[in-house]
């Protein structure tokens, strides 16, 4: 293997190199897969919230409480695509809205399309 010998390639392998370090060393801290929470111990709200809110690009997540589940329902409308895990319900898509990928194993499906989904 050659290396560079202008110094900003060098500087381009030296931050290559510290984030693989970075990954690597986040991969072997971790030691072990994520394990979901376990459902048979938590219990299950009959609380309702509402929450607005509007971005171009965004992401979230719905966690649990403690030991309380989230329920209820979610309705959101978008373009583009969408990232369900870890969900125990149904989803119900309107207008040209399609799922793309379901893998029952991880628990994961992705819908694609403009529209509304209810969750």
């Amino acid at each position: 293997m050659k290396f560079p010998t202008r110094p900003k390639d060098l500087q381009k392998l030296a931050v290559a190199g510290g984030i693989a370090a970075l990954i690597g060393g986040a991969a072997l801290t971790r030691g072990q897969l994520y394990r979901g929470p376990d459902f048979s111990k938590m219990k299950v709200s009959s609380e309702r919230d509402q929450l607005w809110f509007e971005t171009n690009v965004g992401s979230f997540k719905i966690l649990p409480r403690g030991d309380v589940l989230p329920s209820g329902d979610l309705s959101m409308a978008f373009t583009g695509s969408v990232l369900i895990s870890e969900l125990n319900g149904a989803v119900t898509p309107v207008g040209n809205v399609r799922r793309e990928y379901y893998n029952k194993e991880h628990g994961r499906e992705v819908w694609f399309g403009a529209g509304k989904l209810t969750i």
